[in-house]
């Protein structure tokens, strides 16, 4: 679900995986699957690949990212804001 409700939880929740995968984008651009384990096994947050993909069509409708060499790219630099 791409519009959060109340009734959702807050793990399963589109703004706090987002923030997630900016955090990991971040640091280096990453295929689905490389960020998906790196989500499920390594932050140890039990996600579906549909809330990841959901998550990930959210965040390039906001314009935060963007798919280049079968890589997902964090799009503003660090060292600026994004406002």
């Amino acid at each position: 679900m791409i519009i959060p409700s109340k009734y959702e939880l807050l793990k399963h929740n589109s703004l706090f995986i987002g923030a997630l995968v900016l955090d990991l984008l971040k640091q280096q651009p990453l295929n689905f699957f490389s960020l998906y384990n790196k989500i499920y096994y390594d932050k140890r947050r039990k996600i579906s690949y549909l809330n990841l993909l959901d998550t990930l069509t959210f965040l390039f409708l906001a314009d935060l990212v963007y798919y280049s060499n079968n890589k997902i790219h964090f799009k503003y630099d660090s060292q600026k804001t994004l406002f």
